[in-house]
């Protein structure tokens, strides 16, 4: 990491590590699919179809598809602890929801 130059460490940073937001809340005036679309909007290049594509399955995978015009103030503490984790991590499942799910995680 030391070698690359500014644009090579952030375009790292937003494809592999993501980011890590202080509060670990979902934004109140979004609904659910805009707090999972809202970290893909910051990935140069992925065109909406493909975020679409990406919040819908996400959603589908912690059962949370059917909240999608929901507001985080509308959801169980446990659907938003799921849509959390999804919003933060969108290419990971952890295995307790895939347990509780019964659906496979990403690869």
């Amino acid at each position: 990491m030391a070698n690359l130059d500014f644009s090579d460490r952030s375009r790292i940073r937003n494809r592999e590590i993501g980011f890590i937001f202080q509060s670990f809340n979902l934004i109140g005036d979004l609904t659910v699919y805009e707090n999972v679309e809202l970290p893909l909007t910051y990935r140069d290049g992925m065109p909406s179809a493909e975020r679409k594509r990406r919040v819908l399955d996400s959603l589908e995978r912690v059962g949370m598809a059917h909240r999608l015009r929901h507001y985080p103030s509308q959801l169980p503490a446990v659907s938003s602890n799921a849509l959390r984790w999804r919003e933060r991590w969108p290419d990971r499942l952890p295995s307790c929801w895939r347990r509780a799910y019964g659906k496979p995680g990403f690869a």
